[in-house]
């Protein structure tokens, strides 16, 4: 059986009070190398009030939009609370406006086209934007399947650190090209649906749009 470490992060007092109001906390999991395995959004649907403090429970891992191979880890492995510091820094330097890329190990679970997707996230730099269609583009050249790629994108087992949140519907992207360059913000209607709520989509595209 395999050991992951989990911690609960909360963001730095520092960052952004609608940052703050709209993640409050995130569930950290590592292996005993280092590498992440799970970031989740505690406001998530499948997690009651009492998950936002504790460790998940097995009934909110199943209800979370996970990868089923992620899931059948987290609910496989022994977990023990543990502190991540290194996480922790990173984290909280995303959070302050003070880094812009993570360096982290990952330990990605998922299928083989998953993980092609996610990668390609990872190369989506922030401050930028990408259309579900043009993600697809990235993978294959005739790009015809490019809502399989939402469904992907939706099972992303590392929210923030994959950064699914620069994901946009094609018409979005394209109703932004004809805006004026000095409009960075988003608004509410532009950003699509999103794991942890469009509202939080749309904070932490304001957030890094603006840095």
């Amino acid at each position: 059986m395999d050991t992951l470490h989990y911690t609960s992060y909360t963001l730095p007092k520092q960052a952004g009070l609608a940052l703050r109001e709209n993640i409050q906390k995130l569930h950290v999991y590592a292996d005993e190398s280092g590498g992440l395995v799970a970031v989740m959004f505690c406001k998530e649907a499948g997690f009651r009030t009492a998950d936002m403090k504790t460790l998940p429970s097995k009934e909110a891992i199943k209800d979370y939009p996970l990868s089923n191979e992620t899931k059948k880890h987290l609910l496989a492995a022994k977990v023990e609370e543990k502190e991540l510091p290194k996480i922790k820094v990173e984290l909280d330097a995303y959070f302050l406006g003070e880094r812009k890329e993570f360096s982290m190990p990952m330990k990605l679970y998922g299928t083989a086209f998953q993980k092609k997707v996610w990668e390609k996230l990872l190369t989506i730099p922030l401050g930028k934007t990408i259309s579900y269609k043009d993600l697809a583009g990235k993978i294959d050249e005739n790009a015809k399947f490019y809502r399989a790629i939402g469904g992907a994108v939706g099972k992303n087992p590392l929210c923030v650190i994959v950064p699914c949140h620069r994901v946009l519907p094609n018409d979005s992207v394209k109703q932004r090209q004809k805006k004026a360059k000095s409009i960075k913000t988003f608004e509410l209607a532009e950003v699509g649906k999103f794991g942890g709520g469009s509202t939080l989509k749309q904070e932490l595209l304001n957030f890094e749009a603006l840095l």
